[in-house]
């Protein structure tokens, strides 16, 4: 088992290059390691967001590691979703992408029409939808930017 941080990049370098020998592309990835002063781990940070067949996808994993060589185990929360399609909505009509669910919220980036985006969650008024674009920013549009399914709307978790 790798330990340190150069073991731990060694072991995620075939991760990476099996996932892109099956199709998947990276736009950004991130990963922090963060080590105690005893040479120990402490905790790990990860996230990277791409796309697979023309549809985008965001994974991040956040370990803290609270015994020394002792054993890591990631649990679910128990309101966890399991995995399964993406639910999709096509852009309508071009706009911002913001940080905060508001037109006063910064903007992270555009969305154009005729792009397909995930839905990540919605606000309890359906009015602003969490979504990641296709360069992989996270972000809140207006519903009113979107043409989703009433189904797939339907399905959407309330943030």
């Amino acid at each position: 088992r790798p330990t340190t941080p150069e073991a731990i990049a060694a072991e995620a370098t075939p991760v990476v290059e099996r996932m892109q020998a099956q199709g998947y592309t990276f736009s950004a990835s991130e990963a922090v390691v963060w080590v105690c002063p005893d040479g120990y781990l402490h905790q790990i940070r990860l996230s990277v967001t791409g796309e697979k067949g023309g549809s985008p996808f965001s994974l991040s994993a956040d370990l803290e590691i609270t015994e020394p060589n002792g054993s890591v185990t990631i649990v679910a929360p128990a309101d966890a979703v399991p995995p399964g399609p993406a639910l999709m909505a096509t852009v309508y009509n071009g706009g911002n992408v913001r940080a905060e669910p508001t037109v006063r919220g910064a903007v992270r980036d555009q969305i154009n029409a005729g792009e397909n985006v995930p839905l990540l969650a919605k606000t309890d008024n359906g009015d602003w939808y969490q979504i990641v674009t296709a360069r992989g920013a996270t972000g809140w549009v207006s519903a009113t930017l979107l043409t989703i399914d009433p189904a797939v709307a339907t399905q959407v978790l309330v943030q």
